[in-house]
Order: structure tokens, then sequence, then C-alpha cells
């Protein structure tokens, strides 16, 4: 608990105006507290002397201290609570940042709907412990050691077993912390799962609709719903325990010292108006055992969110470089890989073994084979997502080593199958090739993508929005921005991970027309399921179970009656059928 507290307190912004505020909201509640009894005991005292000097000098001591602190009470605030905005934006800036830079292999196996609930429920949780919870538990500590401090110095033995009282408090909040702050932990982590379940039905609506599937998404959300329920009837459980033991323990002290404070004034020791600064007092040392056992249940919860969130902000970025096992030997060659050997985890079978292959300036290579032998993740090597476990590979003569990745990924212009549009206009989404492009500049990208006469007619033309993921768009209308992206970029190699094979017939073509002008000048690799779409590849390099199978063009492929002709053969068939 203490570390990842110490973790978020470092994170606070304007530490200078977060302090001060604290103190002062700390120095206004004490002040008050204390000014409360004496006020308490002036009038008493006044009352049972019959003394009106000593009540006026009181009224007008009180009326001018509560100015000052009616005045010194909202700055702390303004100081204390403009720190905390700076602070959570910092928190959510940062994890927002490290969200972008975290490795393909970490993100690979989190859920968005996850990573949402991380940046969003988990950060407005964590804000707790450094806002509120820690201003109440100022604010009590520095009310309660001033109430402390004027008990001590009226009486120091009534003070001291006033204070054993409340050690013992303490010290029953403590046990009860370690099984809430574990509820808590649980409760977070399935408010994420829910999150999850969320984000499936925004993006997977239609797959719901069509196939369904409402009872089943509704039977899943509902048990992660009642798995939420379940830990938090368990943290409501501890916390409620702690809430009901302090509420408790409080009201008996105050009680326990009237009824003590009686009998010391029947037996003439104390004035009754002592006994009443007593009891006022009691009230700010009450506060102070009370709200640490308090604080210690609330932090639990906020630390939970907070342990999430620095989760992502701890996590390794991405490196800036690719550490290559072995140093390249091409020199000459656009695209090189040399023995490479890769594997997502070392329990798994090696996806890439044993991989040769050079690739020439302006060459088209095809990559083609059944699915899952490998094609995709020889694209991720060379866009830097992993590095190679063995082997070399070197990009227009360099290593990848030798590239920074933002220097590496300049060099490509990559479009995958189904292509992502950011929620924006099309202008935005075509822009993305190359930051800070003109109007003119993304025009004619989306004149060489055969987008432009589509686009002129939607309602705004190139300011129109596109929904999320493109979904005011058609999927052939969608690759052709992805495509004029691509070519804003203007990069010297091009990676083309089956393009058109989402498309229907007429689409397909058009986008074919688009990657045709796209592929112009530029050293391609195309990742192909339609046989139809690379008959005319220089080179056609069939790679199955993880290495490179056959290696040939077209006729050639035919001619060795070996994997190519099988899927040739097979698509053949399917189409004759269709």
């Amino acid at each position: 608990m203490t570390a990842t507290l110490r973790k978020m307190m470092a994170m606070v912004q304007k530490p200078g105006r977060y302090i001060s505020g604290m103190i002062l909201i700390g120095i206004v509640a004490a002040s008050l507290n204390i000014l409360t009894g004496l006020a308490l005991m002036f009038f008493i005292n006044a009352a049972e002397n019959l003394d009106w000097q000593l009540l006026y000098r009181s009224l007008g001591f009180m009326s001018i201290a509560l100015l000052v602190l009616l005045v010194l009470m909202p700055l702390g605030y303004w100081l204390f609570d403009s720190s905390v905005v700076y602070t959570s934006t910092n928190l959510r800036r940062r994890v927002f940042q490290r969200a972008l830079r975290l490795p393909a292999s970490w993100l690979g196996k989190q859920h968005s709907g996850d990573l949402t609930s991380r940046a969003t429920t988990d950060i407005q949780t964590a804000e707790q412990a450094y806002s509120t919870n820690t201003a109440n538990l100022v604010e009590v500590l520095l009310g309660g050691l001033g109430s402390l401090a004027a008990m001590l110095f009226v009486d120091w033995k009534l003070a001291l077993g006033i204070v054993a009282y409340g050690g013992l408090r303490v010290g029953v909040n403590a046990l009860i912390a370690k099984p809430l702050g574990k509820a808590s932990d649980a409760v977070q982590k399935n408010l994420g799962t829910v999150t999850e379940r969320v984000s499936d039905i925004a993006n997977g609506a239609q797959e719901i609709r069509m196939f369904n599937y409402q009872q089943g998404v509704q039977e899943k959300f509902s048990q992660q719903n009642e798995s939420v329920v379940r830990r938090g009837m368990k943290r409501i459980k501890y916390a409620a325990l702690s809430n009901g033991f302090n509420t408790m323990a409080g009201e008996f002290s105050f009680f326990g010292l009237a009824i003590v404070g009686s009998w010391l004034v029947l037996q003439g020791w104390y004035d009754f108006g002592t006994i009443m600064l007593f009891v006022q007092l009691q009230n700010g040392v009450n506060s102070l055992f009370g709200a640490l056992g308090h604080f210690i249940t609330q932090l639990q919860t906020s630390l939970a969110g907070g342990r999430r969130a620095l989760e992502i902000i701890e996590q390794p970025p991405e490196p800036t470089h690719i550490t290559l096992p072995a140093v390249p030997s091409a020199q000459n060659t656009a695209i090189a890989l040399e023995n490479v050997r890769f594997s997502y985890s070392p329990q798994e079978r090696p996806a890439l073994e044993d991989i040769d292959l050079l690739v020439q300036p302006g060459e088209t290579v095809a990559l083609v084979g059944p699915s899952g032998g490998g094609k995709s993740t020889l694209f991720k090597l060379l866009l830097g997502y992993y590095p190679p476990n063995a082997g070399a590979i070197s990009l227009l003569g360099k290593g990848l080593d030798q590239y920074s990745l933002e220097e590496l990924r300049d060099q490509i212009a990559f479009v995958p199958q189904i292509s992502y549009l950011f929620s924006g206009s099309v202008a935005e989404n075509i822009a993305m090739g190359k930051p800070g492009a003109s109007q003119a500049e993304i025009q004619a990208a989306a004149e060489a993508a055969y987008a432009n006469d589509f686009i002129l007619e939607l309602p705004q033309g190139y300011e129109t929005l596109v929904g999320e993921r493109g979904s005011h768009l058609s999927g052939g209308q969608r690759q052709r921005i992805a495509i004029a992206r691509a070519i804003l970029r203007d990069a010297p190699i091009l990676l083309l991970d089956e393009a058109t094979s989402s498309l229907d017939t007429e689409s397909e073509k058009q986008v074919q027309l688009a990657l045709n002008q796209l592929m112009q000048g530029k050293t391609t690799l195309v990742i192909a399921h339609r046989l139809s779409t690379i008959r005319d590849a220089q080179r056609i390099v069939v790679v199955a179970e993880g290495r490179i199978a056959e290696e040939g063009n077209h006729e050639e492929l035919l001619q060795a009656d070996g994997i190519y002709r099988r899927l040739h053969d097979m698509q053949f068939e399917e189409d004759m059928a269709s």
C-alpha cells in the first residue's frame, strides 16, 4: 500500500500549491475546533460568574478569528484542488502517452476495454488517493493534533487516556485494512472486465445482431457483472465493519468523556467550563483516530485503481531501436532476411524458421501460402513490432538496428487487410500519412487512390466525418482512403497485407487500380489470398509452416506441382462453382 501511495504522491503537480493548500486547510480545521472549545469555556465561565466584560471580549476575539479563517479556508481549498486537477490531467496524459508506446507483445494480450477502463475509471478512482482522502486526512490530522496539544496543556492525564483509546481504534482498523485492500483490487479488475464486454458490444454490434447473439452477450455480461457484485459485497462487508466500528467508538468516546467529566465536576476537581472545553477538543482527537481508520479503508479502494493505472505507466516502453541477433551481410538489396527465426513465446513453436529472402529495389514479391504460415509475422518483424530470435534483417542496405523505430517506419507504407480509420474527417485520416500535409497534397493522394470522386460526393466532402472505425463508409471506400494515406506517405517500401481480400468484386477492382498506382516505383511485398491478384508478380514466395517452401513466378510454380499448384487449383474450383 505504501509503495503505491508513494508513487501516486510523487506524481503530484504544482507541489507548492498542494502542500500549502493542505496546511491551510488543516490549520483552519485545528483552529476552528480549538476556538469553539475556548468559546464554550469562556461563555460558560462568563455565564456562571455573570461577567459581561468576559463575554464581550470572548465574542470580539471569536469574531475576528472566524473572519480570518473564512478567508483562509477557501484559499486553502483553491490551492489544493487546483493542484489535484493538474495532477489528474498529468496522470491521464502519462497513461495515454505510455499506451502509445507499449510493445506489441504486451498490447496483444490486452483487451481494448480493459485499457479503456484503466485510462478512465481507474484514474478517477485513483484520484481520491491524492485528493479527497489526503485532504480529509490532513484536515483531521492537524485538527486532531491541535486539539490534543490543547488537551495536554490543560490536563495531560486526561489527554493521555483519550490518546490510548484512540490508538486502540487505529489498531482495529489496521486489521480490517488488509482484506479490504484485496477485495478492492478484485473489484477494480472485474470492473475492467465489464468494460471489455461493453467495448465488445460497441465494436461487434453488427455481428451480434447478425447472429442473434444478444442472449449470449447478455449472459456473459451478467456473469461478469455478478462477479463485480460479489467482490463488491465483500469490499462493502469490510468497509461496513470499519465504518460501523468507528461510528460506535466515536459515540462511546463522547459519552464516556461526558460521564467521566460529570463525575470530575461533582468531585470538585474541574469546573464545568473546562470539561466542556475537553468535550469539544475530544471531537478533534476523536475525528483524528476515526479518520485514520476511514482513511485506511478508503485508501485501499483508491490505490486499487492507482495500481492498475500505474501498471500502464510502469510498463517498459517499446524500445527505440530493434536489437538484431546477427549483423546483416546484404548491402545492395531493398529488403533482406537472412536465416531469420522468430517465436512469439519460448513455449510456442517458431512462427518463422530459417527464412532467407532477398528483394531487389523496385521489385514486387508476393507472399502466398496457407493461413497461419507466417506471412503476417514476417511483416511484423519488418515493421519492428518484434525483434527476431535469430538471424539478420536489413532494409535499404542497412540493418534494422541502424534505424530508430521512427526512422524505420518512415521507410515503409503499410496497407492491412482491414484498415483502421480514426473518428474524424476524411482529410484528417488521409493526412496521417504525412502530418502537416496541405489540402492540395491530400487531394492529389486521393486522386491517385481513385478516391477523390466519391469523397467529393460525400455531404461535406473532405471534411465529412467517417464515424468510428470509418463506419459511415463502405469497405472499398475505407481501403481507398487508407491507400491514399499510404500514397501521401511516399515511402520506398510498400507492404500490402491482403488489402483486397475482404472486398466484393467491384470494390476489389477499384482498390486494385489504386494499389497499382501506389506500387509504381516502390519495392513491394504483397501478402495475397486471391492468387489471381498476383499472377503478374515478378516473384512469388510460398510460405508454409514458418518456412519458405517454394519460390518462382506463376508459371514456374504451377509446373512445380507443389503447394502453390494445390492452392491455385482449389481457388479455381471455387471460382467455377460460384
